[in-house]
């Protein structure tokens, strides 16, 4: 991939010019946003939000890959990804209390890593298994 550098053309180096602006940041920055995350109170409401997300995930993942096999791959991912902004935008909306983010936590969970039997399933259908690996 290039991008242009002061007026020219150079090749892009992952991980150098592009923060991280997917679903991996919440587990890192949801739990910041709970009141009880100031000096001197308890984290409890920031890793019961963790725990919320990977228990949903387990959960969301084995759905996506269900529904993979018996719906388009295609549609379900896109109602993932609107789901996913739906999400986000509700919690920039709302205010921030530890049972909104713990909503947010179950809502986003199932969600985040859905799309990866998805897209296994779409690269390995219309590549073939042979370029799994550039997945």
């Amino acid at each position: 991939m290039l991008r242009i550098t002061k007026n020219r053309l150079t090749p892009h180096r992952p991980g150098r010019t592009f923060p991280p602006f997917g679903p991996e940041r919440i587990i890192t920055k949801a739990p910041l946003f709970t009141p009880s995350s100031s000096p001197g109170t308890t984290s409890a409401p920031g890793a019961i939000s963790i725990l919320g997300i990977g228990l949903a995930n387990i959960a969301g993942t084995l759905t996506a890959r269900w529904l993979g096999k018996h719906y388009s791959r295609k549609n379900l991912l896109a109602l993932i990804y609107f789901l996913r902004t739906v999400m986000s935008a509700l919690f920039i909306m709302l205010p921030i209390t530890p049972a909104t983010v713990l909503l947010f936590s179950l809502g986003m969970g199932p969600l985040w890593l859905a799309t990866i039997p998805l897209t296994s399933g779409l690269v390995a259908h219309i590549y073939g298994l042979r370029y799994m690996g550039t997945l």
